[in-house]
């Protein structure tokens, strides 16, 4: 057989062992039920409060996206409301009661009606892969069309996010379909772009897998899940967002690293634009951690923002 002939089938099983090996990475990340004991993360404080906001009756809410997944939000109204609407955008692995909840009786009191969607691929929420804020993005924009139109035109909205809620609200803020209706953003502890969590998240989600792989990983996210990892970017987003933001995160966080914050509070030309860096705190706990200063830094960004 000539040398050739060997080379050429070696390079190929290579090949293929390559993009094998890249679809495990990619599946460990975002293909739906594929995280195995990771499958539903929890962080400290989060689902706290998921009985009692099922037990208000939410209005149960579905919108179709343009790629035809089927995505489920809850609406709770404010008995006394300020005529504003804020959507709470969840984390990776989670849902929007069980990671978002925690805010709902503080946002009911402040008089904002309170929006909680699922993301697709999470809850119940159609969608087999995880868009790790960038098809979210995409989503999130879709769905404060669908509450502009449900409440005529007659109320302002608020994103609020945390981790890859806190990204998939920062690309949503710079998307030409948003509703001018949107007037601010509050980031929590989000990653500045799907490369660098991707990286660094090896360790913690797909076990022994050296960084090398992610091009290959990449080649079946940009085919499945329709985005690319190495172009998917809060922080490069957030530089194109007309919005008002405030930044807050963990300064002991070691899920999204606290250096990412930066970066995107350095990307983001709102020249008011606000920076909490919590001290003790770790991923997605600055709410348990300062819940005060937090409520208190809320209200001073509701005031001004004009909500």
């Amino acid at each position: 057989m000539p040398i050739f002939t060997i080379l050429f089938g070696v390079l190929i099983l290579a090949g293929a062992f390559f993009l094998l090996i890249g679809y495990r990475v990619f599946s460990g990340f975002a293909v739906r039920g594929k995280q195995g004991k990771n499958a539903h993360l929890r962080q400290e404080g989060a689902g706290e409060y998921t009985e009692w906001f099922f037990s208000q009756h939410p209005e149960e809410h579905h919108l179709k996206t343009a790629d035809g997944v089927l995505l489920c939000g809850r609406l709770l109204r404010a008995e006394k409301p300020r005529g504003a609407t804020v959507l709470l955008l969840h984390g990776y692995l989670g849902n929007g009661p069980d990671h978002m909840g925690m805010f709902v009786p503080f946002y009911l009191n402040e008089g904002f009606d309170v929006f909680v969607p699922d993301h697709r691929a999470h809850g119940d929420s159609e969608g087999k892969y995880i868009g790790f804020g960038e098809t979210d993005a995409d989503d999130c924009a879709a769905w404060c069309r669908y509450l502009d139109r449900m409440y005529d035109g007659k109320r302002k909205l608020l994103l609020h996010g945390v981790s890859m809620g806190g990204a998939t609200a920062c690309g949503a803020s710079a998307k030409a379909e948003l509703p001018e209706c949107v007037l601010g953003v509050v980031s929590d502890c989000a990653f500045s772009s799907c490369l660098e969590q991707f990286s660094y998240s090896l360790r913690f989600i797909v076990s022994l897998s050296p960084k090398i792989l992610l091009p290959a990983a990449n080649f079946w996210c940009k085919r499945l899940a329709r985005y690319d990892i190495f172009r998917a970017s809060a922080a490069e987003h957030i530089k194109e967002s007309p919005l008002p933001f405030l930044f807050i995160h963990g300064a002991d966080d070691k899920f999204v690293p606290t250096e990412m914050v930066y970066q995107l509070f350095d990307a983001c030309p709102d020249e008011g634009k606000i920076l909490w860096v919590v001290p003790d705190a770790k991923h997605f706990v600055s709410y348990t951690v300062a819940k005060e200063e937090y409520e208190a830094r809320l209200r001073t960004f509701f005031e001004r923002i004009g909500i």
